[in-house]
């Protein structure tokens, strides 16, 4: 079931969702990556991370571990 891979539509950020409460946000600074780990407590938290694992919306892409590693060795 988890990871869950998502990209936000129109940018250059990643998401590795790796629990309900837990995710990786992953940003392209130049020729950095910054990280920013993300623990859900409270319960707006836990609704964006439903909402990006529903990738319903035109917000969030499904996306695969495969494209998520290449985004990170790049």
């Amino acid at each position: 079931m988890y990871p869950y891979y998502r990209k936000l539509t129109g940018l250059d950020t990643w998401y590795k969702i790796v629990s309900e409460t837990e995710f990786h946000e992953i940003k392209r600074f130049g020729g950095h990556l910054v990280v920013e780990v993300v623990i859900a407590v409270q319960y707006p938290e836990k609704l964006r991370i439903q909402d990006m694992i529903a990738a319903e919306d035109n917000h969030y892409e499904e996306s695969s571990s495969a494209a998520f590693e290449d985004f990170v060795k790049d």
